[in-house]
């Protein structure tokens, strides 16, 4: 899976509109929500927080379109969601964080993670092809 980042240094200048707009726009891609700060898409779009980023991680076996199975649909657009609590994500990405990378490095597709505001880097933003700041 190929890998570009979209981030903030401050503010909310619009990186998870952003995020879903790009993603639907290519083909066999996927938003995935790597805010250090929590994510806001199921609340946005009225969905639990499972299947996401949590249960993508604890998933047994993982293959090249697993994390499809661990998408849900945002507006038509698939995403793997985070959690929603500043703690509860630093924790998953300090836990689950190389994980998380190498499942999604070696799947199908294309990513677009939304990074929020950029307070350190994940894996998942190291790993990108490229990093954008909004």
């Amino acid at each position: 899976m190929r890998l570009v980042t979209l981030a903030s240094l401050r503010g909310s200048p619009g990186v998870t509109t952003t995020a879903l707009l790009l993603t639907a726009a290519i083909e066999d891609s996927a938003v995935v929500e790597a805010d250090l700060d929590g994510g806001g898409l199921a609340d946005r779009y009225g969905f639990g927080r499972g299947p996401g980023l949590t249960t993508f991680a604890a998933a047994a076996t993982p293959g090249p379109a697993t994390w499809l199975e661990h998408a849900q649909s945002a507006g038509g657009v698939p995403a793997l969601v985070g959690p929603d609590v500043p703690s509860a994500a630093v924790s998953l990405w300090r836990t689950a964080g190389e994980r998380i990378t190498d499942r999604l490095v070696h799947s199908d597709g294309f990513a677009v993670v939304d990074a929020g505001r950029l307070r350190s880097a994940t894996p998942l933003v190291a790993a990108s092809e490229l990093v954008v700041i909004l």
